[in-house]
């Protein structure tokens, strides 16, 4: 369920979904831990919960841009830890 949740929100892993076939469930969710508290937040809230940006803004006290923001480095990073691990 990690794994769908993940590649059906389309994060840009074009080039990742192998490694992600690759990883088991605890490798993803040590991954996805190593994220900045906020990041994390942000990334659980609207790729696991489906709440909106709008939704994320006003539960954590900021702008919604600030979710986007906090939502496009979460991404980022994980295929940075993805790539660093060498799925």
């Amino acid at each position: 369920e990690f794994e769908e949740a993940i590649t059906e929100q389309n994060l840009d892993f074009s080039i990742h979904n192998q490694a992600l076939g690759k990883m088991s469930y605890d490798e993803l969710v040590a991954c996805v831990q190593q994220l900045p508290e906020t990041s994390r937040t942000v990334f659980n809230l609207y790729v696991f919960e489906n709440y909106s940006h709008k939704q994320i803004a006003e539960l954590l006290n900021m702008k919604e841009g600030t979710s986007h923001w906090h939502l496009n480095f979460a991404r980022n990073k994980l295929k940075t830890l993805i790539d660093r691990d060498n799925y």
